[in-house]
């Protein structure tokens, strides 16, 4: 469930240098329900928010945020990196799998096929579950670290030096 952030609108209120009054005025509301507001004392209603983030040059999604505490916006950000991520995951699988193909390694004990296996829990285990910023920096650096090993395991490959 969605609700008002009355932190985010302090803080951007703060950022932008307006005081309570400064910012009343151009809302054109008494000073009092600002500080309502910002206290939680006061739920604006959906245009307040819209006249609110405008005033504060931010956006509506800002002043909005989930019940675990995070805005619209870093949920959405979570979202979209994840999917950028399963994207980015998805490339480095299709190397593996072309790998497998072209080497006719049949064998679901071999190094490759086990690293694959590996790549797939992270698309539908790790990236399901990741929940902030912190962890999906953990995934992706872990992608990026398969990503070079595979890429070095298909030229070592082409190169005839594995075998």
């Amino acid at each position: 469930m969605a609700k008002f952030s009355k932190e985010n609108m302090k803080k951007y209120r703060e950022l932008k240098g307006y005081s309570l009054e400064q910012l009343a005025k151009i809302l054109e509301i008494a000073r009092p329900t600002v500080s309502r507001y910002e206290l939680g004392a006061r739920e604006p209603s959906l245009e307040m928010i819209e006249k609110i983030a405008n005033a504060l040059e931010i956006s509506m999604f800002e002043l909005i945020e989930e019940e675990k505490g995070k805005s619209m916006s870093e949920k959405y950000a979570i979202t979209l990196r994840k999917e950028v991520l399963k994207e980015f995951s998805a490339g480095i699988l299709a190397k593996l799998i072309k790998l497998e193909m072209v080497e006719g390694i049949d064998d679901e004990f071999h190094p490759i096929t086990i690293l694959g296996d590996n790549l797939s829990d992270v698309q539908n285990e790790r990236l399901l579950w990741a929940t902030d910023m912190k962890e999906l920096d953990s995934i992706e650096g872990y992608l990026q670290g398969i990503q070079i090993y595979v890429e070095e395991l298909v030229e070592s490959f082409k190169k005839g030096k594995v075998a």
